[in-house]
């Protein structure tokens, strides 16, 4: 009885995930693409008030293709996010290096990076849910922390690979959040692929995510 449960659970906590999903990338939509392509129509408008010989309508006619441009980096870049292909094609340090280059060029907070040794799993579904795991706790610091640094660290140990998530933000009291969705997703991720993890967080004292992770388990 108690395995049904457990698995009325995680079927349950894939679902509340998927909704998560759903709603970031809604949001990731509305707050690039479309008003990316919102402006590109308010200057399709304008130009038929605009005479075609005029320095405003060349620079009407440049903007909007600035902006299509960046529609099609948003697009692909969304695109990318959902999609396992930086997995698929890379190893896990090199996707995660990406990752972060990103987060670099939108944020002022120092990203510290160590990959030691050769980290790659030969399971690329578990590398996969580890670009998440690591995808998500950098997000949640840089919105919710008020870090200046965030730490990221990968080592193995014969067929152990470690990974050491850490930020010198706020903190939060861990014992009240463990219904929050981003732990519930976390949790539920780390069962999937068979690792275990331990979650550090003290008020005011940053927080750290500690996780394991054996090659023979499946």
């Amino acid at each position: 009885m108690k395995k049904d449960n457990n698995s009325q659970w995680l079927i349950e906590q894939l679902i509340d995930v998927q909704e998560k999903e759903r709603a970031r990338i809604s949001l990731d939509l509305h707050d690039s693409l479309s008003q990316e392509l919102s402006m590109v129509k308010l200057y399709l408008d304008s130009l038929t008030k605009l005479d075609v010989e005029s320095p405003a309508y060349s620079k009407a006619i440049s903007e909007m293709g600035s902006l299509i441009t960046s529609a099609v980096d948003s697009v692909r870049e969304i695109s990318h996010d959902l999609s396992p292909h930086i997995i698929k094609s890379n190893d896990l340090c090199i996707a995660l290096e990406i990752l972060i280059g990103k987060c670099k060029a939108l944020t002022e907070i120092n990203v510290v990076f160590k990959c030691n040794g050769q980290i790659g799993l030969t399971d690329k579904k578990k590398e996969l849910y580890i670009y998440r795991v690591v995808q998500e706790f950098i997000h949640n610091s840089l919105k919710h922390s008020e870090a200046t640094e965030i730490t990221i660290e990968l080592k193995r140990e014969d067929e152990t690979l470690q990974i050491l998530l850490s930020d010198n933000g706020k903190g939060f009291d861990i014992t009240g959040a463990y219904n929050s969705i981003g732990l519930a997703n976390i949790d539920m991720r780390m069962k999937l692929i068979g690792a275990s993890y331990e979650y550090f967080s003290i008020p005011t004292k940053g927080t750290d995510l500690k996780i394991s992770i054996n090659e023979k388990n499946r």
